[in-house]
Parts: structure tokens; C-alpha cells; sequence
């Protein structure tokens, strides 16, 4: 401004240094510096591990998991991956890790570098750290940059995971045996950090063999072995592809059927269909297929007592605890008739057409042009190659006993195998009841219309509308006659989310032991017992949370 003569009176001596720190200055305009690319890397295996627990998830896996933790050797960019059910479980993945890391390269772990986390700063831990020999190496407070390694990888695995479940459509109560297989995958890709190699072949020390690697959550067919073949009974399951097991030669599967899961060799993949998907892009064929060693560690647990380990496709389940969901409650037994049954009067009875069960194959209800789509898909006799032995280790979820969540995936599969009702709408009105179910669902709209359940709104920005759906069924009465055609509107709550969408789940049911020992107590006493039935008794509760459907 002097130079310029902007102004007048301003005496400024040049000479004079300006202060390095301006406190002032700082107080108003400080800000954090960006953070420097590290260009430091290991030089050998086990030199530095970078580790981070990713959780909590808001579904559990069938066994309780709702945690992962990540190991990621620097020098190898090798993962490993062992799922939680609460953090404080870090300690002990830890100390498996060790072991089998140090086992299989002969060497020791000399740092290992965390977010500073409370599972990382046990007493316990740090003294095995300590007498171990290793050093500890911890970000500053409110700074995960400083850990990156492993919380990009976490961030990477999920946005995956994310996409693995959406695209086949199973429940994401299936993340734990998807990340297993998802990172079985990932360690044998390239990465930006290793040039030349895998993190797979640097941390094995031979080249990875590819050709058993299938679309995860895709149909496949696996083979009935003959002890377990019946007469004019399937050569094959239908099932879903899950991943790739620990220590066999095969691959792992999910039937919808037994909801157990299968370990088998003889499999034929369908690699273009999924649960409610019709195609996806070409993949190439297979050469001969081998099973390389495994990317991720189950626990040491006992295994479930009461299985079927005969044979190499026997329902096998993971050596895991069993699962917290709890069992169902039996259904409940069709209701009485209000009425006496009568004899029939001497004219000729009217008898109610009750649908047939169809063939066992699940129908598929496409236009005929459309049943084969021009996809290309592996040929099948290469499908039944004989893998060399597998070494591997990936998820260890138990899924004898399902939740919820799977009823979506079975339905999917199961197509109309357990009856005749019809699973939509358009099956309803192409099925030669259409007029009972027309009416069943007018019955149903003019319930939901007289209890006030919607109003129907533009949808705000912002929210998201769950989608809806029809279920059909026919009711009979305790002889065995049709009592009627039932139909419900209903939301598709596999896509509501826990804490947004809803919270309490409770309902004020009782078990049918709690009904046999009323009827007992009531038969022992000598008492009267009256039942009331509130036609759709279910609209009369008031809904707290504000949905869209």
C-alpha cells in the first residue's frame, strides 16, 4: 500500500523481521494439514500388520457375529479376516492370527500397527504384546488417516459385501459367508502396492490357480449321492452357491429347502441366475479346476454334535456354536368350524376344488420366449472336474437353523413346491381360482380402506418406499374342507431397516403348549372355554414409526 500510495500516514520499517508464529493468527485461521502419503513399506512378511475391527453390523450372521476383525500383512498386502460377536473378542482373533501366520511363514511378528481402540488396549494385550516382543504402533486421537491400510480395507470390504448381497439377493444375514469368500477372492487380485505378484503368491510362495473361483450366491445343482438317492427321487439339489470351504475338496452350498448347508465337488453352476435376478454378462470357461489355501481363519470351536459327516457332499455344518436365532413356534392347528358339522343332505354334495400340489421341478412362470436368455453360460461337463485338495478357511457360520431374513430366499427357490397357492398377484389371476382370489384381495383392500391404515401421500425427499406384495392362501377347516380363499397385503420387510423402518417386534402370541395346557386345566375343571376371532385384528395397532410403501 505504501509502494502503491494507496493510503497516507502508514510508517512501516522493512527492515524489521515479522514474527514466525502469530498467535493470533492461529487462533483464527488454524487448520489441520493434509496428511503426507507414507512411502515407507515392509521388506519381508510379518514385518508390520495393520489391523482394525469393523462393527458393529445391524444384522447378525446365523451365528451371533456382528463384528469383523481385519489383519493386513504390509510387505504382502495379504488379509485375513476372522468374524467377532463383540469386540472384546479382538484379543483372542489376534492371538489366532499370530499362530497361524507365524506356523505357515516361520517367522515372527515384529510390529503391529492399530487405531489405539479399546479392544486393542487391554491390559492382557498389551502384556502379550510386550512379552512377545512386538512392537505397538497406535494412531493419534480422531485420526484414522494414520491407520489407513486397514480402515480402507474394512471401508472396501463392505461397500463389496454390499453389492455381493444385493445382486444375489440373499438376506444380509449371509454378510459373514460372503466377506469369507469375498476376501478369498480379493488375495489372489492384483494390487496397486505389489507390483508382479499377488498378495496370494507372496504370502504362500507359489502363483495362485483361479479356476475354481464361481459367481458367489448363483444357482447350482449339486449331485445326490446314491446313499442318499430314493427311488424315482432328484439326482440333484437345488441350491445357492455360499463360498468356498475350510479343509475339503468342494465348494459350499445353501439349500432352501433343508436350510442346511452342503459341501460337495459334484456341483453344476448356473453362474446367470440368482435369487429373483434373470442374467448377468458372459464368463469365460473354466480350465481344470484346483483349491489353493485359504484367506480366512474359523475359531477353534467343537463341532455341532448330531450331523452327517458321511461323504464329501454331506450336509456339513461349520464348527461354530449354534445359533442364537431362536427356533419358530409350531404353527397353530387350522381353527375349529364355528358350527357343528352336519351330514350332508341326500342331494349330491357340492365339493370345493382344492388345488394340487405341482411336480417337484419349481415352475417357472416366464413367457416361453423367454426361458432361455441369450446369455452364455459355462458348458456343463466341465462343471465336473474333480478339484485337488483345498487347505481353506472361511466363514464359520452355522446354518442349519435360519432366521427370518432367509424366508425371502426360500420363497425364491422354492417356487410353488409346497403347494398351490400362488406366491403374486399375476399367478392369482392366471390360476383358474382367479375369481376366489379377485375377491379375496377385495376383501382384504376394503379392510385395510375401513381400519384408516394408509393415506396415501406424495413421497418426501428423501424417504424410501419398501415395496409391497400379495400372499395367498387357502384356509381349511379341521375336515379338511376349503373354508376360504385369503388374501393379505403385505410389506416387504426384508428391506426395512432395524432402528429406522421399525423397532419392537414383539407380538402378543401365546405357544401351543401355553393353548394345551388352558384346554387341560379347562377339561380337568370342568370349565367353559369361549374363543373370539377379530377379523384382521392386526390393523387395530397403532404404528409409531412413519413408513412409506
Amino acid at each position: 500500500m505504501i509502494r502503491e500510495k494507496l493510503v497516507t500516514g502508514l510508517m512501516l520499517n522493512s527492515k524489521q523481521q515479522p514474527d514466525l508464529i502469530c498467535e493470533p493468527c492461529l487462533a483464527g485461521k488454524m487448520h489441520a494439514n493434509p496428511f503426507p502419503t507414507s512411502d515407507s513399506h515392509a521388506s519381508k512378511p510379518l514385518e508390520l500388520i495393520h489391523t482394525d475391527v469393523h462393527g458393529p453390523l445391524p444384522v447378525r450372521t446365523h451365528s451371533g457375529y456382528r463384528y469383523w476383525t481385519t489383519f493386513i500383512d504390509d510387505y504382502s498386502q495379504f488379509r485375513v479376516v476372522l468374524l467377532l460377536k463383540a469386540k472384546s473378542e479382538a484379543f483372542d482373533a489376534f492371538k489366532q492370527y499370530k499362530a497361524y501366520a507365524e506356523n505357515l511363514l516361520e517367522a515372527k511378528i515384529k510390529a503391529v500397527q492399530d487405531d489405539k481402540g479399546g479392544e486393542y488396549m487391554s491390559n492382557a494385550f498389551i502384556q502379550f504384546t510386550q512379552e512377545a516382543g512386538i512392537e505397538r504402533r497406535h494412531t493419534t486421537r480422531n485420526r484414522p488417516q494414520q491407520n489407513g491400510v486397514a480402515e480402507r480395507a474394512n471401508c472396501t470390504m463392505d461397500n463389496d459385501i454390499t453389492a455381493m448381497l444385493a445382486e444375489s439377493k440373499l438376506p444380509p444375514s449371509f454378510w459373514g459367508e460372503c466377506i469369507a469368500s469375498m476376501v478369498h477372492v480379493w488375495n489372489r487380485l492384483p494390487t496397486a502396492v505389489v507390483k508382479g505378484a499377488t498378495p496370494y503368491e507372496l504370502w504362500h510362495k507359489r502363483k495362485p490357480d483361479v479356476s475354481h473361483l464361481r459367481v458367489w450366491g448363483c444357482t447350482a445343482y449339486v449331485h445326490v449321492q446314491k446313499d442318499q438317492h430314493t427311488g424315482l427321487g432328484p439326482h440333484m439339489q437345488k441350491c445357492v452357491f455360499i463360498g468356498y470351504p475350510a479343509g475339503y475338496k468342494g465348494w459350499k452350498f445353501y439349500n432352501p429347502d433343508t436350510k442346511k448347508t452342503i459341501i460337495s465337488e459334484r456341483a453344476d453352476f448356473d453362474e446367470r441366475y440368482f435369487a429373483g435376478l434373470k442374467c448377468t454378462p458372459d464368463i469365460p470357461p473354466p480350465s481344470p479346476m484346483s483349491f489353493p489355501p485359504a484367506d480366512i481363519i474359523p475359531p477353534p470351536v467343537a463341532p455341532v454334535p448330531g450331523q452327517d459327516l458321511g461323504g464329501d457332499d454331506a450336509h456339513v455344518p461349520n464348527p461354530v456354536p449354534c445359533p442364537v436365532t431362536p427356533e419358530a413356534d409350531p404353527p397353530a392347528p387350522p381353527p375349529a368350524p364355528e358350527h357343528p358339522v352336519t351330514p350332508p343332505p341326500p342331494d349330491p354334495p357340492v365339493h370345493h376344488r382344492v388345488p394340487t400340489p405341482p411336480p417337484f421341478e419349481p415352475i417357472d412362470h416366464r413367457p416361453i420366449a423367454q426361458h432361455r436368455v441369450p446369455c452364455n453360460v459355462r458348458p456343463t461337463w466341465k462343471m465336473r472336474a474333480s478339484p485337488p485338495p483345498v487347505q481353506n478357511a472361511e466363514s464359520e457360520d452355522e446354518l442349519d437353523v435360519i432366521d427370518a431374513d432367509a424366508g425371502f430366499v426360500e420363497v425364491q427357490f422354492a417356487g410353488l413346491s409346497a403347494g398351490a397357492d400362488p406366491w403374486t398377484y399375476k399367478q392369482a389371476m392366471g390360476s383358474p381360482d382367479a375369481d376366489k382370489w379377485q375377491q379375496a384381495a377385495n376383501e382384504e383392500i376394503v379392510s385395510l380402506m375401513a381400519n384408516n391404515t394408509w393415506e396415501i401421500v406424495p413421497l418426501p425427499p428423501g424417504k424410501k418406499a419398501i415395496g409391497s406384495g400379495w400372499v395367498f392362501k387357502v384356509k381349511h377347516n379341521a375336515d379338511g374342507s376349503v373354508e376360504r380363499y385369503k388374501g393379505r397385503l403385505v410389506a416387504k420387510g426384508y428391506s426395512q431397516r432395524p432402528g429406522f423402518d421399525y423397532t419392537e417386534v414383539f407380538a402378543p402370541t401365546f405357544r401351543q403348549s401355553a393353548l394345551r395346557l388352558i384346554l387341560a386345566l379347562a377339561a380337568a375343571e370342568d370349565l367353559e372355554l369361549r374363543s373370539v376371532d377379530i377379523s384382521s385384528a392386526f390393523l387395530n395397532g397403532d404404528l409409531e414409526e412413519e413408513i412409506y410403501m
